[in-house]
């Protein structure tokens, strides 16, 4: 017998709204099935469940959206087909369904996704590393060194001829709306310069508008159901302020600088380097890297981590993004020697990149590293960062990805220029962070290597942290 299939989203028939951006939609009639079970199948991953002799009000199925995703429910003679209508947000289907004398709810849940890698994204990207300076990231980041926090802040790079050209050409705009408005949304000075600088990647000019645009819709931040950012609240008047003081004439006109920026970055961090390094010693591997930074970037790295989920259940690409400073930090540091340099500058990608190794093997012993880092007074002390590292496998982990680095740079360079860029590492982690036991810590995993592999470090490592006093 030919099979029927019925398409579920045909508005009209439905019922149909949205709580916040996720997309409600609720069959409006009774599916009734002759036989005992029925299956949904989902093409995308080609995964299929059965369902039998249910006995709840409500079973769910749910998965990660992918663009032009569709359940298929198969019953009886009849599939009926039900479409994601609302990429990349979120979107669940209630589906009324009646079999063996029982009726319930059949939910089909289709998670929002915060990045999207088209076919031809990897194609292009696959096993490379990137470095970028984006044109919407490079507006955010003036436009928080200009604002009242950021003249007042520590965090930024203004030490530089790059630092006074941007504040000499924008000084005519500083009385624009935009930074009253930006300046009165500060609540947590990190949470908000985080929340504004990141989340522009995934914004781009279209003329004169900004708008989302792929691979990139959400960064970082509490409300990524709805993909709410500072920068997004604030688009209206940046748009203003990016046409008023042409913008986008300041950014075409500096190219050079940024093009010839880039290519001293990749000199003084060598992530494919290092990339090798890492997989080499742990299990976890990842497709691409992007190295994005400002010129106006200091001390304040992070990383982020953006997958999409491969037709045909073949699993998923996965992409690495480390906001990072931009070279000038170290040509105007008191060392001349490039190789110097570079060792230098390697420590902060590095320590970025790793701990997407180093975080997820930190699960498996994640009882022991409880017991073992809770004990703060012991680990950490005051008036460094440690604070904002809340729980002892956030502070564990900061102990072993600097700690990863340093064997590192004993395996790659000189001893004598090795010794040299791990005492400065010690002296960043211990006086200024106030990871106060990290010289021991350090000095324990590095004559624990010794051609090991860092994955097998573990158990030792933890067991000599338990000892300590």
């Amino acid at each position: 017998m030919k099979r029927k299939y019925l398409i579920l989203l045909i508005f009209s028939q439905l019922n149909i709204f949205a709580q916040d951006k996720v997309l409600i939609t609720k069959f409006p009639q009774i599916i009734s099935i002759k036989a005992d079970s029925f299956q949904l199948f989902y093409p995308t991953w080609k995964k299929s469940l059965t369902f039998k002799n249910v006995n709840r009000d409500t079973i769910d199925m749910g998965n990660d959206a992918i663009k032009n995703a569709f359940y298929l429910l198969i019953y009886d003679n009849d599939t009926l087909k039900i479409k994601y209508e609302n990429f990349p947000f979120g979107q669940k289907t209630f589906i009324p369904i009646e079999m063996g004398g029982k009726r319930f709810i059949q939910r089909l849940r289709i998670n929002q996704t915060s990045a999207f890698f088209s076919k031809e994204y990897i194609t292009k990207n696959d096993k490379k590393v990137n470095f970028e300076i984006p044109e919407v990231f490079e507006l955010a980041n003036i436009i928080w060194s200009l604002s009242p926090k950021g003249q007042s802040a520590k965090n930024l790079n203004k030490n530089s001829k790059y630092y006074s050209k941007v504040y000499n050409y924008f000084k005519p705009y500083l009385n624009h709306q935009l930074f009253k408005d930006l300046d009165s949304s500060v609540k947590n000075y990190y949470d908000a310069y985080y929340d504004f600088r990141e989340n522009s990647l995934g914004f781009s000019f279209n003329k004169q508008k900004i708008i989302r645009e792929e691979p990139y819709f959400y960064v970082i931040g509490s409300d990524w159901v709805n993909f709410n950012s500072l920068f997004q609240k604030l688009i209206p008047q940046i748009e203003d302020f990016a046409k008023t003081s042409n913008f986008r004439g300041f950014y075409k006109a500096n190219l050079p600088y940024y093009e010839e920026s880039i290519e001293k970055q990749k000199v003084l961090m060598p992530v494919q380097k290092m990339w090798d390094w890492l997989e080499n010693n742990f299990d976890n591997k990842y497709n691409t890297y992007k190295v994005v930074y400002s010129p106006l970037i200091d001390a304040t790295h992070s990383t982020q981590n953006f997958n999409t989920f491969l037709e045909g259940g073949k699993g998923r690409f996965q992409e690495t993004v480390m906001f990072v400073c931009g070279p000038e930090i170290f040509e105007n540091s008191k060392t001349t020697n490039l190789k110097e340099q570079e060792g230098l500058a390697s420590g902060i990608v590095f320590t970025e990149i790793d701990h997407n190794y180093v975080n997820q093997l930190s699960y498996k012993y994640q009882k022991q590293i409880n017991n073992i880092f809770d004990k703060r007074d012991i680990w950490t002390g005051t008036n460094g960062d440690t604070d904002r590292y809340g729980n002892p496998s956030s502070i564990f982990n900061e102990y072993m990805t600097h700690a990863v680095f340093c064997i590192y740079v004993k395996e790659n360079y000189d001893e004598q220029l090795a010794n040299k860029i791990i005492e400065s590492r010690v002296n960043l982690m211990v006086e200024h962070r106030k990871y106060i036991k990290f010289k021991e810590f350090n000095d324990k995993l590095l004559s624990l290597s010794g051609g090991r592999k860092a994955k097998d470090l573990y158990p030792d490592i933890l067991n000599w942290a338990s000892t300590v006093k």
